[in-house]
């Protein structure tokens, strides 16, 4: 379960954002720092699985996989490469695992790139702060200052939006963590049986293994199926 919004929890909470949430919950952030390095992890595959689509060496394949900007153009070019060099089964697979990645890069990105924090009013958790939270209260600090030299007198800014910030208890972090460890787990089986195939295919041991995931097996069925009732 992903956090709640601090919002639903306490609607007037005090928080602390920064460096100082390692001191104040140490073992929450160990988790939350794993979770982020897990989730490296998957990044590292896609573009040693685009080496072998392209068969170039891994260090021209990863430098082009870091040179393209944004994961949208990354997941376009991965696509791309899948669908030229594989059957029209093993691309439908394999885009689906990619496809189902996606929650778990989502928690990494959120997790490597929203600030870290805590409120005395949620003893229990850390709080993970969208960067909009803050730039929205410096706008309206911005704007209040503009307004009370105009007008000469006393405006106070809006409050942070604390929707924009997750409560994360020990729970929810390390069901964040299993996630992101899994699909990083599940690309690594792809891309070796890819290596091994250079790129050529998926061995009928590794399909199994992935349409043993329920999410993946019923994507699968699922396109299969539409892909078929397509057909002329």
């Amino acid at each position: 379960m992903p956090g709640q919004p601090l919002s639903k929890i306490k609607s007037d909470a005090k928080f602390t954002a920064g460096a100082e949430v390692f001191k104040a919950h140490p073992e929450m952030m160990l988790m939350a720092m794993q979770t982020i390095a897990a989730g490296a992890g998957i990044d590292y595959v896609f573009s040693y699985i685009l080496t072998n689509f392209l068969h170039a060496d891994p260090l021209t394949g990863m430098a082009m996989y870091a040179a393209l900007s944004g994961g949208e153009g990354r997941k376009a070019v991965l696509k791309a490469a899948a669908q030229t060099r594989l059957s029209n089964s093993d691309f439908l697979l394999t885009d689906i695992v990619f496809n189902w990645t996606a929650p778990a890069r989502k928690i990494r990105n959120d997790f490597a790139h929203h600030l870290w924090g805590y409120s005395e009013d949620v003893p229990d958790a850390v709080l993970l702060i969208d960067p909009k939270c803050m730039v929205g209260f410096d706008i309206g600090v911005r704007m209040a200052n503009m307004e009370m030299q105009q007008s000469r007198k006393i405006i106070f800014p809006t409050a942070y939006d604390l929707s924009l910030i997750r409560v994360y208890r020990k729970r929810a972090i390390d069901d964040a963590f299993q996630i992101v460890a899994k699909a990083s787990e599940t690309l690594v089986i792809l891309g070796l049986d890819l290596q091994l195939s250079d790129g050529g295919g998926i061995s009928e041991d590794t399909r199994a293994r992935l349409l043993r995931e329920p999410v993946i097996g019923q994507q699968y069925a699922k396109r299969l199926v539409s892909e078929k009732s397509h057909t002329p």
